[in-house]
This record gives C-alpha cells, structure tokens and sequence, in this order.
C-alpha cells in the first residue's frame, strides 16, 4: 500500500502514503481520522514514538519522508515499531 521511489544518492526516502489518508487510525486512542500527512505523522509520534516530518513540508502532501543517516541498529529499532 506504500509507494516509494528508489532515492538517487539521497540519505532519505520519500514514500507516497496516500492509501492511508482519510481512514481511521486504527489504534488511536482518540478514534481520529488521518486526512493529512500532517495527521498521520502527529499519529505517529503521539500513539507510537516514531518521529516522522510530513511531506507537506518538502511540496508533496501525500508523503512522508524517512531518513537513513543513521546507524543500521536505529534503523533496525525503527522498523520494529
């Protein structure tokens, strides 16, 4: 459900997140609707600890972006939640 272009010499992927605008946070304990990237990045930090900007802020609000200039043990950490 997630697109996402293969970077080109970046250190950060920009998915296309759209499948999951619109619809109920599962989970959320506030039963709110994500419409935005904006809402399901706050969703994020707020329901699971994972800090994400919203594609809003780079022109494409359909996506979120996710850095890899890390450690392979904090991406590992990451993807486990």
């Amino acid at each position: 459900h997630v697109v996402c272009p293969i970077p080109k010499g970046a250190f950060y992927v920009f998915p296309d997140v759209s499948h999951f605008l619109g619809k109920n946070a599962k989970s959320a304990k506030s039963g709110r609707v994500v419409n935005t990237s904006t809402d399901l990045c706050n969703y994020l930090i707020e329901e699971h600890g994972l800090a994400l900007p919203p594609g809003d802020a780079f022109g494409g609000p359909t996506g979120v972006r996710f850095s890899y200039a890390t450690s392979m043990e904090d991406i590992q950490r990451a993807v486990e939640r």
